[in-house]
């Protein structure tokens, strides 16, 4: 359920490496988990320390809904069709002039930093994968976006509580859609628009998970596996979990990387740690093209960064 390693270099630094079930704890459990640990190792041998924020992992403190058989069959069988597809480890960076100008210039309300980021993603590794010869790629095919979201304000969780509380949610748009946003601002304001609705959504999706349903309800396996193919990329933001508090005695860390397994959605973007994040603008950490689409997707970044700024 949960493993950690140290590793102890010649310099004297050292690396902690942690890999753990999510039915134990999701990733904001985990990072408090971390800052305990390093609360309690720099209390060295003070029997009487406690950490900081005192956990809590009551089953009965949250209820989640569990997921319709025909929805966790469905996911099974994704992993076992898709999650051997081979991808590319890509460290990328959104530049912060262009996340800063889509922030600024989102007309309807305010855009927050994770909101423009995956907007951003979202459109270059779908004007990437399509390659090109658009004219020859079926542009209604879905290109969904899954990001994680952190549930414990809708489902009342106790301050402290540190197992899962992490759904999936679901922008739904064909690829079309996706690829054909504008560079200007105006037509990544319509990306935003689609994030900021899936993620109003989410009360609507815990009821209807509560019923039996979910994000795909209604869906069968064909209709999934269209949908949630290469198609679709998944986004989780580390950003606000602080991982990058954790101390162990050597003061906050210089990086922290992440390395997941095999996904029902297996092509991942996560948006770093503060700690990780380049001066210059978001550090994305994907496995979210195959190798003959990297280059495109590096570019495509590049050109919608100084369309931004022309």
């Amino acid at each position: 359920m949960l493993l950690m390693q140290v590793t102890e270099f010649s310099c004297g630094g050292f690396t902690v490496g942690v890999t753990w079930n999510h039915t134990l704890a999701d990733a904001t459990g985990m990072a408090q988990f971390l800052q305990a640990v390093g609360e309690l190792t720099r209390a060295e041998a003070d029997a009487s320390s406690v950490p900081s924020v005192t956990p809590v992992r009551d089953g009965r403190a949250v209820s989640l809904p569990l997921l319709s058989p025909p929805v966790v069959a469905a996911k099974q069988w994704l992993m076992l069709d898709l999650g051997g597809q081979s991808l590319v480890y890509l460290d990328i960076i959104a530049p912060l002039k262009l996340i800063d100008r889509i922030k600024s210039d989102y007309k309807p309300g305010y855009c927050t930093t994770f909101e423009a980021t995956a907007a951003v993603l979202w459109r270059c590794r779908t004007r990437a994968i399509i390659g090109d010869d658009p004219d020859g790629y079926d542009m209604s095919t879905p290109a969904p976006l899954a990001f994680t979201v952190n549930v414990r304000k809708h489902v009342g969780v106790a301050a402290g509580y540190y197992g899962n509380c992490a759904v999936a949610q679901l922008a739904f748009a064909t690829t079309g859609e996706v690829a054909g946003a504008g560079a200007g601002d105006e037509g990544m304001n319509g990306l935003v628009d689609l994030i900021k609705r899936a993620k109003g959504g989410v009360p609507e999706l815990l009821r209807g998970m509560t019923a039996g349903g979910g994000a795909v309800d209604g869906m069968g396996e064909e209709e999934i596996a269209a949908a949630f193919g290469y198609n679709a990329v998944m986004v989780t933001s580390w950003r606000n979990i602080r991982f990058d508090d954790a101390d162990f005695g050597g003061g906050a860390p210089l990086r922290v990387v992440a390395r997941w397994q095999q996904s029902t959605l297996p092509c991942m973007a996560l948006v770093s740690c503060r700690a990780a994040t380049a001066a210059d603008g978001e550090r994305l950490l994907t496995q979210c093209v195959r190798a003959e689409h990297a280059a495109a997707l590096l570019g495509e970044l590049d050109q919608l960064a100084h369309a931004s700024c022309a």
